[in-house]
């Protein structure tokens, strides 16, 4: 045992041993948004691998534990639950009727539409609309994608939903990341798709938000 702290070369080498590929492998997880290089958890973190792992791969999945004063706060939340989200349905859905039509917007995923091949079962099962959760894919690729996201001015790009905030996301760079191309591809999570989150703002607003956004892309 060291009296203070072993010397940072011993620290550094304790992961290539064969016993910790956890460590060592390279993972997508981790990898350079501008080369696309992946990297391993020691590489990238050498002395601070373990926890930067519990952190990104578990933290990131199971969450934190909250305060009693936010456990409050969350159970406050909870009392206005139900009309919140019926206002979001209400603009999410105006928000997928108005993209149907948008220039450059190729394809608009919302099962409330009613050409989409669930239209029948949302009727039985959800007959107060299907949630505030949409996705649309647009001309071009990822360029375009980041361009629109770029532009947009009311949107949050958060990847959590449910917020009372409107977010935007591109899933194939944000949720799914760690996805292979191919089964990406294969789940309909192509390059130019964007998701959304509604939230509580004015749905004239949100709007005209993403209808200035998608034409400064252009």
């Amino acid at each position: 045992m060291w009296p203070i702290r072993p010397p940072q070369s011993l620290i550094s080498n304790r992961w290539p041993n064969g016993r910790f590929p956890q460590f060592t492998a390279r993972q997508q997880v981790i990898s350079d948004d501008r080369t696309g290089e992946w990297h391993s958890f020691a590489e990238k973190f050498g002395k601070a691998a373990f926890i930067k792992r519990i952190r990104i791969k578990y933290l990131r999945t199971f969450g934190a534990v909250q305060s009693p004063f936010n456990a409050y706060l969350s159970l406050v939340g909870l009392e206005t639950l139900p009309q919140r989200v019926s206002q979001q349905v209400v603009s999410a859905q105006r928000i997928a009727e108005h993209l149907t039509s948008a220039p450059h917007v190729t394809k608009v995923n919302y099962s409330g539409l009613g050409y989409t091949p669930q239209y029948e079962l949302v009727g039985k099962y959800f007959p107060r609309g299907v949630g505030q959760i949409l996705s649309f894919q647009v001309d071009g690729g990822a360029d375009s994608v980041r361009r629109i996201i770029d532009g947009t001015k009311l949107f949050s790009y958060v990847p959590n939903i449910g917020d009372a905030r409107s977010l935007i996301v591109d899933p194939a760079r944000i949720t799914h990341r760690e996805v292979p191309a191919e089964a990406r591809i294969a789940a309909g999570v192509s390059d130019n798709l964007i998701r959304l989150s509604i939230g509580l703002e004015d749905v004239n607003d949100l709007i005209a938000d993403l209808d200035q956004a998608i034409a400064a892309a252009y």
